[in-house]
């Protein structure tokens, strides 16, 4: 099977599952989740969805772009921020609910080492996730992008480099398929 068709093996969904579940209990639960469209980001969702049913009531939406721009972009992480950045601003634009500026907390799915590198840059600090890791983000000054709603104005100016505090990386507790 090719890389994008390949599915998540027992211990990936174990540790999608836990995540969810230490994602929820720290209250970081999402209104928006964008996912690469391979087979694996897709078995992910649908792990941490049936681990955490409070997920499946979240607006989902598939970003097949994911794949192609977070491989091979180990060395600096620029062109994954970059890329990235650019991914979830133009879901945001998009006219199907919830609205740019309910949008508060967003859940990424994807791939590394893009993802990897893309929290670095985006924090200015080194992050490292492993699978079924969560890199939780927040914006350092929020009130700098709020819209007059006082929703978050997602544009590019909200994704420069160093913007964005790294709360936590939240590792997924060992499931049964690491036992």
């Amino acid at each position: 099977a090719s890389d994008r068709s390949r599915g998540l093996a027992p211990r990936g969904v174990a540790k999608s599952a836990n995540c969810a579940r230490e994602l929820v209990k720290r209250g970081w639960l999402p209104n928006l989740i964008l996912t690469s469209d391979a087979a694996r980001c897709l078995e992910t969702l649908e792990a941490m969805c049936d681990a955490e049913g409070a997920l499946r009531g979240v607006n989902i939406r598939i970003v097949p772009e994911f794949y192609d721009v977070t491989h091979g972009d180990e060395a600096s992480g620029k062109k994954s921020k970059k890329s990235i950045s650019k991914l979830v601003t133009h879901a945001l634009e998009d006219s199907a609910p919830p609205s740019a500026n309910a949008v508060q907390t967003i859940l990424c799915i994807g791939h590394n080492y893009g993802f990897e590198k893309a929290a670095s840059r985006l924090t200015g600090k080194k992050v490292t996730l492993k699978t079924g890791d969560a890199a939780v983000l927040r914006l350092k000054k929020p009130e700098k992008f709020k819209s007059e709603n006082d929703g978050v104005m997602w544009g590019k100016e909200a994704f420069e480099e160093g913007a964005w505090a790294l709360e936590e990386v939240v590792r997924a507790p060992k499931g049964k398929a690491d036992e």
